[in-house]
């Protein structure tokens, strides 16, 4: 397995949180509290993520990204911002079936 998958994951994870706390603040700025909620959710979601994944915790990140509760809170988000999370999924569902892959070999 690459090592530049967990430090990339981190990257996105990161540039997740940044996006989905940009697009909660311009919710809040018009007046879309329930959505600006989910946004900013999001974001602490991503950025508790980033925190599994760089501690090496990839299981727990894994588990988080796969959740149904944050898999409800990214259909408030913009496209730009699903993009991130789906490659943040598949960066994680990659480096988890390569460990998985690994540990049986």
């Amino acid at each position: 397995m690459p090592s530049a998958l967990p430090d990339e994951a981190v990257s996105v994870s990161i540039e997740l949180a940044r996006q989905a706390i940009r697009e909660a603040n311009l919710a809040y700025r018009e007046g879309l509290r329930d959505v600006a909620e989910a946004l900013k959710s999001l974001g602490e979601s991503a950025r508790e993520i980033a925190m599994y994944l760089a501690k090496g915790d990839v299981e727990k990140a894994y588990e988080m990204v796969e959740s149904s509760s944050i898999e409800s809170l990214v259909v408030y988000a913009s496209p730009n911002t699903k993009d991130a999370y789906e490659h943040l999924r598949y960066l994680l569902v990659t480096t988890r079936y390569s460990r998985v892959r690994a540990a049986r070999h």
